[in-house]
């Protein structure tokens, strides 16, 4: 837990010094309403890979969840390319087996 400090505001110092812990509280992050279960393996995994350092963790976090959308996005793209492909393959396979009638009544089958 942090010491609090009354700091006379119309001391130069003290001004200062307020100033220092303001710059530092700047890349502070506080979260709030987190499930008890999350919170428990956050800490533990912070402990076991990161050294207790929570915020390379929520950047590792981070990345890995960016990383995992742009892949999904990916993945998403391809399986609609693949529909795509797979329809564009089914009519080719049909128009090659149709068979054409001409106007003399006469039946053409398409060879390969």
């Amino acid at each position: 837990m942090q010491n609090k400090v009354r700091l006379d505001l119309g001391d130069q110092q003290a001004r200062r010094q307020l100033k220092e812990i303001l710059e530092k509280n700047k890349t502070r992050l506080s979260i709030s309403r987190v499930p008890k279960k999350t919170r428990e393996t956050f800490i533990e995994l912070a402990k076991e890979e990161f050294e207790e350092d929570y915020g390379m963790l929520l950047k590792w976090l981070l990345d890995q969840a960016l990383e995992y959308q742009m892949m999904k996005e990916r993945l998403v793209d391809l399986g609609t390319l693949e529909a795509r492909v797979s329809a564009l393959e089914e009519q080719l396979k049909f128009r090659e087996t149709q068979a054409i009638k001409l106007l003399d009544g006469s039946i053409i089958k398409k060879s390969k």
